[in-house]
């Protein structure tokens, strides 16, 4: 079954396209799925580009209109790609479009809340075309309970589904001794850094544990306000050195290492899809500190460890460092965590495929 993932910034920072990566490479293990990313990302590209990364094609498609649109057409139409199922993660409209317009089969990944839910893209400039193209979609993927909630007033409940993301889980569990508080994810105001720093200082500032803010911070970020960086920096100089640190972009590698050491990880993001530094923090066993108004957040966590990790208005409820170490030492997060592991997410999108493919005839 030949699959094309439809992404955006595959080259650059993506938790929804490193989502789709993880799932692609796990499929294509059992040689069940062959998976190529479409990517759209800022260029200067007067035509598709092909290049192999890690045994993945990817084709990188023109930011220009009109140069896309080209590219697309080519590629569908007269190139020697050929696809069984396109699977996109995000909107992408242009390339849904004609996708639908040559009756591709056709499955839809929400990523994020506000963004490319039902209800967001209902609101959006020509969204009569918007309705049109999603009404016509095979399946759409609403990622959590939450925008499947919004979504199903916008289309038949049959059309959707909820496959969470998923995440690799440690081979070996991590005994490294817990001295710090984390932020992961970029510096950008929808992931909130600013009321994570806020509530550090409020909270945790005394205990000795250093705050570490793990994430891009640069103007290549879509998300990215300067002036809302500069403030979060202001704040974070308000105590000594060495209390909150700026690390950047992490790699894999030392993200386990973060999250293995972390006592805990504040995550006060305002709209998501499933956010990954959630489970990749249950992963390792690392407890997550969180508003009680994130539903997804406490849904991913279950209601017994929400309820102690839970935050409202500023007060925590049984988060205290104690508290803390005690949920790190039932393992109940690791347990828990396991109920997202990637290769559940993985059989769980062969399924689907699956069924895609009896559909039309055919069987993977």
């Amino acid at each position: 079954m030949k699959v094309a993932h439809h992404v955006y910034n595959y080259w650059s920072y993506s938790g929804a396209t490193q989502q789709a990566i993880k799932l692609a490479r796990i499929m294509s293990d059992g040689e069940a799925v062959k998976s190529t990313f479409i990517n759209s990302e800022k260029n200067t590209l007067s035509f598709y580009k092909i290049q192999e990364d890690d045994g993945i094609t990817v084709i990188d498609l023109p930011s220009r209109l009109l140069f896309k649109i080209v590219s697309i057409f080519y590629l569908l139409v007269v190139s020697k790609y050929k696809f069984d199922i396109h699977h996109f993660h995000g909107f992408h409209l242009a390339e849904k479009l004609f996708v639908r317009i040559f009756k591709k089969t056709i499955v839809f990944k929400c990523t994020l809340e506000g963004s490319d839910d039902l209800k967001s893209l209902s609101s959006r400039k020509f969204s009569f075309l918007h309705k049109w193209i999603f009404r016509k979609v095979d399946v759409i993927n609403s990622l959590n309970n939450r925008i499947y909630n919004i979504n199903k007033d916008y289309i038949d409940k049959v059309k959707l589904v909820i496959i969470p993301n998923g995440v690799e889980l440690p081979s070996a569990p991590m005994l490294e001794q817990r001295n710090i508080f984390l932020f992961a994810g970029a510096i950008v105001p929808r992931k909130q850094p600013l009321q994570v720093i806020r509530y550090y200082i409020e909270h945790y500032s005394k205990t000795g544990f250093p705050l570490i803010l793990a994430g891009p911070c640069d103007s290549n970020l879509p998300e990215f306000n300067n002036a809302y960086y500069d403030e979060c920096k202001a704040l974070a100089a308000t105590l000594p050195d060495g209390a909150i640190q700026f690390v950047g972009n992490q790699s894999k590698k030392d993200m386990a290492r973060l999250y293995s050491i972390s006592l805990g990880l504040i995550f006060f993001s305002s709209r998501e899809g499933t956010p990954n530094v959630v489970l990749e923090s249950m992963s390792y066993n690392c407890p997550i500190i969180h508003n009680e108004r994130d539903e997804v957040t406490q849904w991913l966590l279950g209601d017994e460890i929400a309820k102690k990790l839970s935050v409202s208005d500023g007060i925590v409820k049984a988060a205290k460092v104690d508290e803390l170490f005690k949920i790190i030492e039932s393992k109940a997060l690791i347990e828990r965590g396991g109920t997202f592991s990637i290769e559940k997410t993985a059989a769980l999108t062969l399924n689907l495929y699956n069924s895609l493919y009896e559909a039309r005839g055919k069987q993977c």
